[in-house]
């Protein structure tokens, strides 16, 4: 899935207030979801280990220009995307979906996968490997 679009689902997801620092989160947890559930990477971009939990560098650039809330656009185009890829993030969001940022930072600093790279230094990529791998062990639905 391409990276813009899995992100446009998610700002534009009914009753979900999303900022920058939440979607980063969303998108770590959908493509976790993806990896251990689907058996596949939601999408191909690199997710690092910054300061406040895990993000997708191209995505936080897009989206930096705005301080609150992204604004919803009134069609997410889904174009030629697997309708599969559309339910991890569903998956996801229902899970992670009503939390706040704060509490996604909170979650994501508990858990192996950003501690592991974090430790490493700052902006360390936190691969699809660990990511499956941690998860795999938490999710247990399908």
């Amino acid at each position: 899935m391409n990276i813009n679009t899995a992100a446009e689902y998610i700002c534009n997801y009914p009753d979900i207030y999303v900022d920058n620092l939440k979607l980063q989160k969303l998108l770590f947890y959908a493509q976790a979801v993806s990896l251990v559930l689907g058996k596949k990477p939601l999408f191909q971009d690199k997710i690092e280990a910054w300061d406040y939990g895990p993000v997708v560098p191209c995505i936080y650039r897009k989206y930096k220009k705005y301080d609150a809330q992204i604004p919803k656009k009134k069609t997410t185009q889904k174009g030629h995307e697997d309708p599969e890829c559309f339910h991890w993030i569903d998956l996801a969001l229902s899970h992670y979906g009503d939390m706040t940022g704060s509490q996604l930072i909170t979650l994501t600093h508990s858990e192996k996968p950003w501690q592991t790279a974090y430790a490493k230094g700052r902006n360390t990529e936190i691969t699809k490997t660990s990511i499956k791998a941690f998860y795999s062990k938490i999710f247990h639905y399908a």
